[in-house]
């Protein structure tokens, strides 16, 4: 028997669109199925005509290689995914990891709190917070802040406690997830515009943009803001030395001297649509009910759409949609010399547990006018190339690339539905956080609202169903 329950799919990018590298490393994915997904033969009857009024034969000519791989969200599980389908790469905080043990990071000493690394120790910087993780001694593992680098080290300030380390395991780490200031050094301001103010530390060398969210304040008393309205997820408006000016802040923001307070800021890595990136994979789903196993290869896999659901209190969910140009299909044996990387195993998001924040032009939305259902789609208008002499696609181009938001709305405020009469531009971002507090963030930054308050019937809430058609960021 075939059971749906064994069968793993994983993705491997292409060098060579329509060809798998060699000796290809494959993500496998957390999928919920992959209906549809696979090779689809096209056949049309012929047209001459029997004297027994009989069909002889069907013509094979063509292949569609194409299907959906639909997922449940989860913080790190659809990274790939998403960069392809947005044609965007990640832009990825500094981080060094061990491949091997003692190869990229050489060694902790206590001493002098440093640690060494073979290369890029120079990207991190003064006041930037590192999360260290998985080094063979507890003490070497946590948040904390640069006070020095050099190409080939990286040194903690404050005097942690430390323990010699003189050859790091393979998957030690070390990334920036921040900055600090020194005791009494960042506040917050409302002085021409929300902000965080410096003395001393220096907002343009941490590698942030304009744009990106910061979640400003720790966990402990003593790196967050007394104001707890000061302690939140910001949009970054403007950068400069000693202002990190905000154009949406938590609702409650006020001036904060932040005396006594190391304050904490916290950043992740960032993708933006626009920047035109083909990305094509390979990919693999592995029937491991067989014996042996059979193996199915997708060449040439691009991501032609995608969705993402958001229901009300349920699992956030979603699909991604492949266009490809040719399957090798069923074969008992693995692409020679593949290996693969696990799927993240975080949470899944939910709905009703984790979502911390939503925002619709920019104010946090209150009790009156409050989401119950939401949903993205993008399409990219693939078109497909075909050629004589090969049943599947030759190539694709992408077309217009379309992301529309659907939003469904309690009618308890008017001011969505004014935003619609009117044509009016508007914003969405909504940020997810899991229990082991990593945050999610999808923000339209610009979109225009179309929609009306609808009456579905008696014993029934009034819904504003919008549809928001996002537009390019000026």
């Amino acid at each position: 028997m075939s059971s749906s329950n064994t069968v793993q799919v994983a993705i491997s990018p292409e060098s060579t669109p329509g060809t798998t590298d060699a000796n290809p490393v494959f993500e496998v994915l957390r999928t919920t199925g992959q209906p549809g997904f696979g090779g689809t033969p096209n056949t049309v009857l012929p047209d001459e005509i029997r004297a027994d009024s009989q069909i002889d034969d069907t013509i094979l000519i063509s292949e569609d290689v194409a299907g959906d791989i639909p997922f449940q969200a989860s913080f790190g599980a659809q990274d790939t995914l998403w960069a392809g389908a947005l044609r965007s790469n990640w832009v990825e905080r500094p981080t060094i990891l061990n491949t091997a043990p003692d190869t990229e990071i050489t060694g902790v000493t206590d001493v002098d709190d440093t640690v060494a690394v073979a290369a890029g120790g120079a990207a991190f910087v003064l006041g930037h917070l590192v999360l260290a993780s998985d080094f063979t001694n507890a003490p070497n593992n946590g948040i904390f802040r640069v006070s020095s680098s050099t190409g080939t080290t990286v040194v903690y300030g404050g005097t942690p406690t430390l323990t010699d380390e003189s050859a790091p395991p393979a998957g030690a780490r070390i990334r920036v997830v921040g900055f600090e200031g020194v005791t009494g050094d960042i506040t917050a301001t409302t002085v021409s515009g929300n902000a965080l103010l410096s003395s001393t530390l220096d907002f343009t060398t941490l590698g942030l943009v304009v744009g990106e969210r910061v979640k400003v304040g720790g966990a402990a008393a003593g790196t967050k803001f007394d104001t707890t309205f000061d302690n939140g997820l910001c949009r970054i408006s403007a950068i400069a030395a000693n202002r990190l000016s905000f154009d949406e802040v938590p609702v409650g923001w006020a001036t904060d001297s932040g005396s006594g307070k190391t304050i904490r800021c916290f950043i992740g890595d960032y993708l933006r649509n626009g920047l035109l990136e083909t990305k094509v994979f390979t990919t693999e789903r592995i029937f491991n009910s067989h014996s042996p196993a059979t193996y199915e290869y997708g060449n040439g896999m691009q991501i032609g759409t995608a969705s993402l659901e958001l229901p009300d209190r349920n699992p956030i969910s979603g699909s991604f949609g492949f266009q490809g140009r040719t399957l090798q299909p069923y074969v008992n044996t693995r692409f020679s010399g593949a290996t693969q990387t696990p799927a993240p195993a975080n949470e899944i998001f939910s709905t009703g547990a984790h979502i911390i924040e939503y925002r619709f032009d920019g104010n946090i939305l209150t009790a009156n006018n409050k989401i119950n259902t939401a949903s993205m789609t993008l399409d990219h208008s693939l078109l497909t190339k075909t050629e004589h002499g090969a049943l599947g696609a030759a190539g694709f181009v992408y077309g217009e690339t379309n992301i529309s938001l659907q939003l469904n709305t309690y009618f308890d405020d008017k001011s969505f539905v004014e935003k619609a009469r009117v044509n009016g531009e508007a914003s969405y971002f909504v940020a997810t956080r899991d229990a082991g507090n990593h945050i999610w963030t999808m923000d339209c930054p610009r979109g225009k609202v179309v929609g009306k308050p609808e009456n579905p019937g008696k014993n029934s809430f009034v819904f504003a169903n919008l549809t928001m058609q996002s537009l390019r960021h000026l």
